[in-house]
């Protein structure tokens, strides 16, 4: 099954235009991880905020809902309707905790897995293949 990639770079200065090879890819669409366990999932993607974010709505989701009267049925629908939400909604976290920062989109990418849209991108871009290559060895 092919899928949607956006591209992310780190754009630095004038002379070097991308920083020490960083480059990001999003798969478009739902994600399982966010879906089954959001909070270390954006930990994992250096999201702190969101992360923060997310474990607050977490803990409230699971205080709240008692102090209200609310029973563990209504608990549950809430927790798996956030859950849902952030499945939904991960990709375009990362997005925009990426351009926060500093990353630019700079291409979308269909390919079958992460290594191909990777593979594929730099393929058409043999300059910055090279420029990540030297920054790796350093």
């Amino acid at each position: 099954m092919t899928r949607l990639y956006t591209a992310y770079l780190r754009i630095s200065g004038d002379t070097a235009p991308y920083d020490d090879g960083e480059l990001r890819l999003v798969k478009d669409g739902f994600s399982w991880p966010a879906f089954l366990l959001a909070v270390p999932w954006a930990l994992w993607h250096r999201m702190w905020i969101v992360a923060a974010v997310l474990l607050a709505v977490d803990v409230a989701l699971g205080v709240l809902p008692g102090l209200a009267g609310l029973g563990d049925l209504t608990q549950g629908v809430l927790s798996a309707g956030l859950a849902l939400a952030i499945g939904f909604a991960g990709s375009d976290l990362r997005d925009a905790t990426l351009r926060a920062q500093g990353y630019v989109a700079v291409d979308v990418v269909v390919a079958e897995s992460r290594d191909m849209a990777e593979r594929r991108f730099l393929e058409n871009r043999p300059q910055l293949a090279a420029d990540m290559a030297a920054a790796v060895r350093g």
